[in-house]
């Protein structure tokens, strides 16, 4: 077991806040929450906590973390962890703002291209007051639309999803998670829909989109990525049930974190808290 040193930046705004840790694993790209043993951890200036002798003990909980990264507007968003409801399994640094605002619509938006949207409304959700107005209860899905006044990294705590989730998706708009925790190409994504594609069928996202045409996808939509939303439209009447393999991970999505880059600017605060703790094997 090797000691880790750890240094929290805090500020009075901090004080005897309680302290929550991650483990980030670079080999695979997958951030754990870190539970101490016995005892919480709240930010006190110049405070130490554990000794080499006798360090924190860290553990490793259930509790999976998905960092999304949003910016000043829309955003569609989805995850690949299972999420609880919005006010416990929802977090930013920094805070939401008053005027922010989450949707998410369950099941088809409307059975044909064009046309008026099917009785279908939204649920929806206002941040205010320091929390949100209707406690939505989030799950991996179902996409969501996220208005947000500034940019910033969501972090979205759940449980790890099932090894081969799966989707049943029926004739007209569909939600499209991405259920998958790398950057994924759309062919090997959609790999089990492949003989249930009719030409037409779309595949879009905020930006980008493709439409199946003589046995592939075209378009500018060439990867799925992980936190980002996409809708289905499925040409044909019958409902098909698909399930989403695991790619083999060439490069695993980082989520903004760059090898040697830190990821909290401690200039910004005026002092610090050193943690002297073991991960438990």
């Amino acid at each position: 077991m090797r000691n880790n040193l750890i240094v929290v930046y805090g500020n009075d705004k901090m004080k005897a806040e309680d302290i929550s840790l991650r483990l980030w694993q670079a080999s695979t790209g997958k951030t754990f929450v870190l539970i101490p043993d016995n005892q919480v951890i709240r930010f006190v200036a110049d405070t130490v906590y554990g000794s080499v002798q006798k360090p924190v003990q860290l553990n490793v909980a259930d509790t999976r973390v998905q960092n999304i990264p949003v910016y000043t507007g829309w955003n569609w968003i989805s995850f690949y962890v299972k999420p609880d409801n919005i006010n416990s399994s929802f977090i930013t640094t920094g805070g939401f703002s008053s005027t922010d605002l989450i949707k998410v619509y369950r099941g088809a938006y409307r059975d044909t291209l064009v046309g008026p949207i099917a009785s279908i409304e939204p649920e929806a959700s206002v941040y205010t007051q320091n929390k949100w107005s209707n406690d939505i209860a989030l799950n991996n899905n179902n996409i969501y639309m996220l208005r947000v006044s500034r940019d910033m990294v969501v972090e979205v705590r759940g449980l790890a999803a099932d090894k081969v989730p799966e989707l049943t998706f029926r004739h007209g708009w569909n939600n499209l998670p991405c259920l998958f925790e790398a950057n994924t190409p759309l062919d090997a994504a959609m790999a089990d829909y492949f003989n249930a594609a009719k030409n037409g069928d779309i595949i879009t996202g905020y930006y980008q989109f493709a439409v199946f045409d003589n046995k592939q996808w075209v378009g500018s939509l060439e990867t799925l990525i992980p936190g980002e939303g996409y809708m289905l439209y499925r040409q044909d009447a019958k409902d098909v049930t698909v399930h989403f393999y695991p790619a083999p991970a060439s490069a695993p999505r980082r989520d903004r974190m760059e090898s040697g880059t830190p990821l909290v600017n401690g200039r910004s605060y005026s002092t610090v808290m050193p943690i002297v703790a073991a991960l438990e094997d």
